[in-house]
């Protein structure tokens, strides 16, 4: 019986976080290859096997889910975990309007006292006085600046106000009409936190980058006679 430690890849490309889960999991007794790459680990692999690898899901170059398939391809039986985490914020009121060029417009205020992630401490932790501070900014707004039209739909530019500080973001939208007259819109856009006031949180809380996905539907509002 062997009475080595297990061996595990680790796989972030950010340093900060990568050092923080290296040393807890080394603390558990586990040998750790610690990578910032997904073609790092790929070269680590064919030096030693591992028990298994685990990996962030956004980064640069090589993203986590295609390094999950480029090891697969080699060896489908490798455990290979995939370190994510996903929250919804609900919408308190939204204006939108669609103008005749059929670019969108509005502005959103969303509840961040009410913001769910599925892990009660990480929520907690959300927030507190360090992240939202929802005890003193319970609200986040958003508003559009300019919309201009692409290739593979249009791009909405607007401003966060978190924190009371505005905070630039971009979403590209997707437009599709309703049969009832209505527009489903789904919108995409990466948040840099580093660049807000948000960037106080530890980075083990949340990563530096936060992936946006908003999907809503825009119905007609006729006016009265």
């Amino acid at each position: 019986m062997s009475n080595e430690n297990p061996k595990v890849i680790l796989v972030d490309d950010d340093k900060d976080l990568l050092q923080l889960i290296a040393m807890r999991l080394s603390a558990s007794g586990y040998a750790v290859t610690a990578v910032e790459s997904g073609e790092a680990a790929l070269a680590a692999l064919s030096v030693s096997r591992p028990q298994v690898v685990v990996t962030d899901l956004r980064m640069q170059g090589m993203d986590g889910m295609a390094l999950f398939d480029a090891i697969h391809r080699d060896s489908p039986s490798l455990p290979v975990v995939i370190l994510t985490a996903h929250g919804t914020i609900p919408v308190v009121t939204a204006d939108a309007t669609v103008d005749a060029d059929g670019l969108p417009r509005g502005t959103a205020t969303l509840d961040v006292s009410a913001l769910d992630t599925g892990n009660a401490r990480r929520d907690k932790d959300l927030r507190g006085a360090r992240f939202f501070d929802t005890a003193t900014f319970p609200l986040v707004d958003f508003r559009s600046v300019s919309t201009r039209r692409t290739d593979d739909g249009v791009v909405v530019d607007g401003l966060l106000t978190i924190r009371g500080e505005d905070c630039p973001l971009s979403l590209a939208a997707t437009l599709t009409h309703q049969p009832d007259g209505g527009v489903a819109v789904h919108a995409t856009g990466t948040f840099d936190r580093m660049t807000s006031p948000l960037r106080r949180a530890p980075r083990w809380l949340i990563s530096g980058s936060v992936d946006v996905v908003v999907d809503a539907v825009l119905h007609p509002v006729r006016e009265a006679r």
